[in-house]
């Protein structure tokens, strides 16, 4: 009986363990902004709805996609930016973040020619807002990144202005990453962006926090 009790033990001490070492990537961003795309390039499998949706958003709720050959754990969150689904996708995002445990959130925003939109900041500021820590890190990800807004981004102006339009608020301690249009993906002839330098900066460059799931309140 003793053994068993070990056995039972050491079995929850391993799962407790595991469970601990998972980690976390958020992406939260309004409709069309790619998020899903993202998830399923790095999973390489259809699993997040992406795409243009005709008369409403397509992700809904919070989705979990664990990575098969490691401890990561992708979530796809619904947008803030749709009034009728405002509240429900509140509610999801605030379950997203109470999975306690190491986060790496991503806010993925398009390009828009670099032009900031007020509505993905106020996503950001919003989502930030319900964190209760001192100390918040979180990434930027400037998806669809045209050679045209490459080329406007030399000029130093141009470039101090759109990092300064990347403001939520109160809220600085941020890394940023431009993801190029992927042409292939336009043009159908790959299903997936290609991953290599994001996945890259996330090893290297990206910012990651612990969340305890007491430290989240209610999404306002």
């Amino acid at each position: 009986m003793k053994k068993i009790s070990l056995l039972i033990c050491l079995f929850l001490s391993l799962s407790s363990s595991a469970a601990d070492n998972k980690e976390y990537w958020l992406f939260a961003g309004n409709p069309a902004s790619g998020k899903s795309k993202i998830i399923n390039s790095l999973l390489q499998k259809e699993v997040a709805k992406s795409g243009p949706s005709i008369g409403g958003v397509l992700t809904k709720e919070c989705a979990l996609y664990p990575n098969p050959n490691g401890n990561i754990v992708y979530i796809d969150t619904p947008g803030l930016d749709d009034v009728n689904t405002r509240a429900d996708a509140a509610k999801e995002i605030e379950k997203a973040l109470k999975q306690n445990g190491k986060y790496r959130i991503f806010f993925v925003i398009d390009s828009n020619g670099l032009k900031t939109r007020p509505a993905d900041l106020d996503t950001m500021k919003i989502i930030l807002d319900a964190i209760n820590l001192t100390n918040i890190e979180y990434n930027i990800i400037v998806n669809k990144f045209t050679k045209r807004d490459d080329k406007r981004f030399q000029d130093e102006n141009a470039s101090a202005l759109y990092y300064s339009g990347l403001q939520p608020g109160k809220y600085t301690n941020k890394q940023i990453r431009f993801m190029p249009l992927d042409i292939d993906v336009l043009q159908g002839k790959s299903e997936f962006l290609n991953m290599e330098e994001f996945l890259s900066f996330v090893n290297v460059n990206s910012n990651s926090m612990y969340l305890p799931k007491d430290s989240i309140s209610t999404i306002n």
